[in-house]
């Protein structure tokens, strides 16, 4: 399995929003895709587009400073899990199983899994 199969967003709802983990893939012709960078952004109910990642704006939309420093420490993480250009490494990141009829873990939950690895 290719690398840009593990390649995904991670969403954490909060009360009056959600944080989003996004994965930009880079590149110029005929290399698109060849690199990614990781963009972390707050969106609050009711309004279009994201604000700044920042503890207010956190805060703000119902979440936590425990929250705001696991989304911190799981983009430094995937920037150094994800090589700059994914012809140069293979990384095995192990997928987090669904089981039938069990609660899908959080953002911050994945987070915390993906950095106790």
């Amino acid at each position: 399995m290719g690398l840009l199969k593990k390649v995904r967003a991670f969403v954490q709802p909060t009360p009056e929003g959600k944080i989003v983990i996004l994965p930009i893939l880079r590149g110029r012709k005929p290399h698109y895709g060849e690199s990614v960078d990781w963009d972390i952004r707050v969106h609050k109910k009711g309004a279009v587009g994201p604000v700044e990642y920042t503890l207010e704006n956190v805060l703000d939309v119902g979440g936590t400073e425990a929250l705001y420093e696991s989304g911190k420490k799981l983009v430094e993480h995937l920037r150094t899990v994800f090589p700059t250009v994914f012809k140069y490494e293979e990384f095995e990141l192990a997928p987090i199983k669904e089981k039938e009829g069990e609660k899908k873990p959080s953002a911050a939950e994945e987070a915390v899994e993906i950095l106790a690895k």
